[in-house]
């Protein structure tokens, strides 16, 4: 193998780290597949016992540990050549110089195992003819290596992967790690109006914060307090705009109608993030308050006399003050607690869901508390149960149909009912008694507005309800008698400004899918009413992000008849990111695209888009779109999971183009 110079990057150094540790047999130093396989994390076996005859091993499919790491340290600083000749002998299975039918098939059904991809054998036949017919220039049957770089070199993309010098090209993924998301480490993004009002709205938020607590802090100091009061003071006076303001963003039939104003736009875009900013700050805020009164009470300068230590505290604790406080402080922590991602996006919702109903003695508390708290809270508070209670927008329907689809996704059709009206991206909140009398879950609406008859849901399976709603309908499909459903909504959403956008970028990871899916018909059917009309973007770049290729089939037909009707409106780009961009799949991937240029047709979706194996390269999609749009800027919507979303944010920012999210 030759010897680069290159330097390497900290990823090499600690990928390399990660081959050195994998240990060797206690009594040869050996590493075997079944060990390489589950130190690296391979789904194959078989492609582990391929890494080790590549890298030299024996043919009981063992490598002595030293020979292994040099190997692999040999492949980062090789060249392209080297990669290309490991990658050959990798699939030379019987090692005789050629690459036959059967061996390529072979690694063709690992490799679609690996990719989550499941193909017929015909299917499998017909990629295998297809790179023969590539490659086999010479038509004798088999691939020789100078056969199998020529065909590779057709792909520029693949050779210049290879020269990255990574050991993921070989198939050894990085150890999963949390994405830290530190601020020092992102490159600085320019801002946009979505991101800039919602960053004036907390910058507001904050100076209120600061100024409450600095005239209590002064206004106390002034009476002759010491400086433990103070800072409760200080923090108390915090707490009441906390408890004005925690509310206000969970006004969504309020906030859904001042969604249609510029200043509203904030708000209804990031309410749920600013919701759990202030109940997450004012959390802190009540631990400080707590811990001031505390060590004023144990130094003996409590209101309550001046015993001071273990006595203090426990008189003062024994106030209604005290008392108040401490159930405020442990509800708090509950609603906190249970309200975070963990638990929330588990298969535990119901634990949120159960939680939260203590939202209304958290404010007894604090109104008992705080002897000035109801001057603060007396206006939100009301408005919040005008918007709850007497503004609720309840209608009663029937589920007529419930299909259970893959990827453990459940399709939910309602009548519509009468005087039910909604936007394209609006979401309400169901209640179906069959799974649950009492609970009442969001889910966003997939159908168009145009659809005067039904209204259709698609429901990922993620908790107990949906479970049970998934479970429901693969027991009866359709219902025996249709199921009464309660409704209460519409909501409005970042989405529903997609229409306001003359060039869109429309981002869905998952069943995030839903609200495009409304969005999208709803421009179907407006565009076969008039090709011409403006109510539709000019032009809508859709990025759909999946693990599974079953997660695309029941949205996979309305893409087809957008892109086969109106090709200059609709760009799709879809990725498959479980798909891997290793050697093992490179020839798949050639393969693939070879099929494809002779059908015109996706193997995955049946679309004419092609669909792409791996994660997006976000800067390289953003950086497209704000050049292709140039001096326009596209606005780029997200609904999706919130990792994902900030790597999308962080690329969108950095082209300065208007980010939106939805979250749910």
């Amino acid at each position: 193998m030759g010897s680069g110079t290159k330097e390497r990057s900290s990823e090499d150094i600690s990928l390399l780290e990660r081959v050195s540790e994998i240990p060797g047999r206690p009594s040869d130093d050996a590493v075997d597949a079944h060990e390489l396989q589950r130190q690296l994390g391979l789904s194959s076996l078989y492609f582990a016992r391929r890494l080790i005859s590549a890298l030299g091993g024996d043919r009981h499919d063992r490598i002595d540990r030293a020979l292994l790491v040099s190997r692999v340290e040999a492949l980062i600083d090789g060249s392209p050549d080297d990669k290309l000749r490991f990658a050959f002998r990798v699939h030379d299975a019987n090692g005789d110089g050629a690459i036959d039918v059967e061996e390529l098939t072979r690694m063709l059904w690992t490799s679609l195992a690996e990719n989550r991809l499941a193909f017929g054998p015909e299917v499998v036949d017909e990629l295998v003819a297809a790179m023969f017919d590539h490659a086999d220039t010479n038509g004798d049957g088999v691939i020789s290596y100078e056969e199998f770089a020529g065909a590779i070199a057709h792909y520029p993309g693949v050779v210049e992967h290879m020269t990255l010098g990574d050991l993921r090209w070989l198939g050894m993924g990085p150890e999963p790690t949390r994405a830290r998301g530190r601020w020092w480490s992102a490159r600085p993004a320019r801002p946009t109006w979505a991101g800039t009002g919602y960053m004036v709205l907390v910058a507001v938020w904050a100076v209120a914060n600061v100024a409450l607590f600095v005239d209590a802090w002064l206004t106390y100091g002034a009476a002759g307090a010491n400086v433990y009061i103070q800072t409760a003071r200080g923090f108390g006076a915090t707490l009441n705009l906390g408890a004005a303001l925690v509310l206000v963003p969970m006004m969504r039939r309020t906030l859904t109608r001042l969604g249609r104003t510029r200043v509203g736009r904030v708000l209804i875009d990031e309410h749920v993030l600013f919701h759990r900013l202030v109940g997450n700050a004012t959390l802190v805020f009540a631990v400080a308050h707590t811990a001031a009164h505390f060590a004023n009470w144990a130094t003996g300068g409590g209101e309550v006399g001046s015993v001071g230590g273990v006595g203090g505290i426990w008189a003062g604790l024994l106030t209604t003050a005290g008392l108040t406080g401490v159930g405020l402080l442990v509800v708090h922590v509950l609603l906190s607690v249970f309200a975070r991602d963990a638990i929330r996006r588990s298969h535990h919702f119901e634990l949120f869901h159960a939680v939260h109903r203590l939202w209304p003695l958290w404010f007894v508390f604090i109104l008992l508390h705080g002897p000035v708290t109801w001057i603060w809270v007396a206006a939100p508070l009301t408005g919040y149960v005008i918007d709850k209670f007497f503004a609720r927008r309840m209608h009663e329907s029937r589920a007529v149909s419930l299909d259970a689809l893959p990827a453990r996704v459940t399709r939910v059709v309602l009548e519509r009912p009468r005087g039910f009206e909604f936007e394209a991206g609006d979401y309400v909140f169901l209640r179906i008694p069959e799974v649950a009398e009492l609970e009442w879950h969001p889910f966003t609406i997939s159908s168009a507005p145009e659809d005067a008859a039904k209204l259709t849901f698609h429901v990922r399976t993620a908790g107990n309800w949906t479970g049970a709603l998934c479970e429901l309908a693969e027991a009866k499909a359709p219902p025996a008698a249709p199921l009464p459903t309660s409704i209460d909504g519409p909501y409005g959403t970042p989405s529903a400004h997609i229409f306001r956008s003359n060039q869109s970028v429309l981002i869905a990871a998952g069943i995030g899918v839903t609200p495009f899916a409304s969005i999208l018909r709803s421009m179907l059917i407006q565009l076969r009413a008039n090709p011409d009309t403006e109510a539709v973007p000019e032009r809508v770049h859709f990025i759909w992000v999946c693990r599974s290729q079953f997660a695309f089939g029941w949205f996979a037909s309305l893409l087809g008849e957008l892109e086969a009707e109106f090709p200059h409106r609709f760009d799709f780009r879809i990725f498959m990111d479980a798909g891997n961009r290793d050697i093992k799949s490179t020839v798949l991937r050639i393969a693939m695209d070879l099929l494809y240029a002779r059908t015109r047709q996706d193997l995955i979706t049946g679309l004419r888009s092609r669909t792409t194996l791996g994660a997006p390269r976000w800067d390289e999609l953003m950086r497209g779109f704000a050049r292709e749009h140039a001096p326009d800027l596209p606005h780029v919507f997200f609904c999706g999971p919130p990792g994902l979303g900030k790597k999308a944010r962080r690329a969108a920012a950095g082209e300065g183009l208007p980010f939106r999210q939805e979250h749910f």
